[in-house]
């Protein structure tokens, strides 16, 4: 459930940016757009668990009642049917990039191959970046900026270097969640081999780097706001100001708690985490749908 906001959030997003960007909008683009957003995180989620299953069966074994379900090591779905549900959610998405190129608006379905691609690095053999340093740096990529490259396409449209201005920050925002989806797994994944951010440099570093990412990536959306000219209200930096502030404060605090296996503490960091970051996500893509 955790995987559904981190892709339909920049799905609002990148469609808000389209609208702020072109000035146009078209229903029928929104919906292959959204499709695009379904059967790519059911790409992403079959194909990671079949990839993981090794990592997730130690996990299971290190901490048996105190981890989140694992797909095939607790028997939810077997090998079989993982590889097979992510097979036909990559085929949905090629069919559907060809579909929305030849009967539809989309300029190009290159994004919807990047898409595929950039997983494909992230996960799967012979590359697997989450296994060697570059997981979190593959991710923040594909949802931040290869999300709304590909939906912009899909509407018929070409991102602006205007654009990349919003998109920064964003990058910021998921590059702080990307770490901290490997708090809760330092210890079985350095047993499994798995080089992530917080294996390499443990947890301390890793939380910290974390709330200072989600911060340069909130202050920079105040900053935006403050300069932008199309934006007359400027209460909305001063808005945008204080939640930070709030926001980091209350992370800053939780940290205090998070180490290595305690689950309780990262899962209610992470929590916050999210919910800060997705909030504020969909309060920009309202404001660029506003001015």
């Amino acid at each position: 459930m955790d995987s559904w906001p981190k892709v339909f959030v920049p799905y609002l997003f990148s469609i808000s940016l389209v609208y702020h960007s072109s000035g146009s909008f078209s229903i029928s683009s929104a919906i292959i757009s959204c499709l695009y957003i379904l059967f790519l995180v059911w790409y992403i989620v079959f194909l990671n668990d079949y990839s993981d299953s090794a990592v997730d069966l130690i996990k299971r074994a290190m901490f048996p009642n105190d981890c989140s379900p694992k797909t095939i090591p607790d028997g939810i779905l077997s090998e079989n049917q993982v590889l097979t549900g992510g097979l036909f959610s990559l085929t949905a998405l090629l069919l559907l990039g060809f579909v929305s190129y030849y009967f539809f608006l989309a300029s190009s379905i290159t994004g919807i191959i990047y898409s595929i691609l950039t997983f494909w690095l992230y996960s799967l053999k012979p590359f697997r970046l989450n296994y060697r340093g570059g997981g979190e740096l593959a991710e923040a990529m594909g949802i931040a900026i290869l999300i709304p490259f590909t939906i912009f396409q899909l509407f018929g449209e070409t991102l602006k270097h205007s654009d990349y201005i919003w998109i920064l920050p964003f990058f910021l925002l998921s590059i702080s969640s990307a770490i901290a989806s490997g708090l809760a797994d330092e210890a079985s994944d350095k047993i499994g081999g798995k080089k992530t951010i917080v294996t390499i440099f443990g947890s301390t570093k890793a939380k910290i780097s974390i709330v200072v990412f989600y911060g340069i990536g909130i202050g920079m959306y105040a900053g935006i706001t403050m300069i932008d000219n199309s934006i007359p209200l400027k209460l909305i930096s001063v808005c945008f100001i204080v939640f930070g502030i709030i926001s980091i404060i209350k992370l800053f605090s939780l940290t205090m708690n998070v180490s290595t296996n305690s689950f309780v503490a990262i899962t209610a960091f992470k929590k916050y985490l999210h919910f800060f970051n997705w909030t504020f996500l969909i309060v920009v893509s309202i404001l660029l749908l506003l001015v």
